[in-house]
This record gives structure tokens, sequence and C-alpha cells, in this order.
């Protein structure tokens, strides 16, 4: 598989917020001094929202499929109450920036 982005790994695996909390922190302690500066955090930001909504659309789709498995719940039980806050956080944060 090759990278989806120069900034995100293509094999990045969201289980916690700790998996994804470093690529919101370089966003939010980057410092863009140019229009090219802003463009590039806009794109790496963009990247990150769409890999992390792409896992959560998986794990909503493994549920949705089977909300009889206990794996599936807990994976989206897991993703809604440990990650949703600390993400909207940080994206607000790196969202300031622009």
């Amino acid at each position: 598989m090759s990278e989806l982005t120069s900034f995100i790994p293509a094999d990045l695996e969201i289980k916690k917020w700790g998996d994804i909390e470093p690529h919101y922190k370089a966003l939010e302690d980057s410092d863009p001094q140019t229009v090219i500066g802003l463009q590039r955090l806009i794109r790496q930001y963009s990247d990150l929202i769409c890999v992390v909504f792409e896992n959560w659309g998986r794990a909503g789709i493994n549920y949705w499929s089977n909300t009889l498995s206990k794996r599936a719940k807990d994976r989206m039980e897991l993703l809604l109450n440990t990650m949703y806050a600390p993400m909207q956080h940080a994206g607000h944060a790196v969202e300031k920036k622009s």
C-alpha cells in the first residue's frame, strides 16, 4: 500500500487517541509564515481528518453490519467516548491557525 499522504502513514491504525494525537500536535505546533506554509497546514489537516473519518467509517460499517458483535460495539464506544472530545478540541486549535 502506498502512502495516503506525505503526512499520515498508510498503515496508521487508530485504536486510541494517542495514535493520532502526535499528528494533531504537529499541526498545532506548526507556525506557517507564508501562504504556501498555510496551504500545507490546511492540506495536512484535511488529510488527517480524512484518515480519521475513514477509520471511523469502517468501524461504523463493522458495527452496523453486525450490531450483536461485542467487539464492533466496543470499538465504536471507544472511538466515541475517548477520542471524539480530544479530537474536536485539537481540531479547533488547528483551525484557528487558518
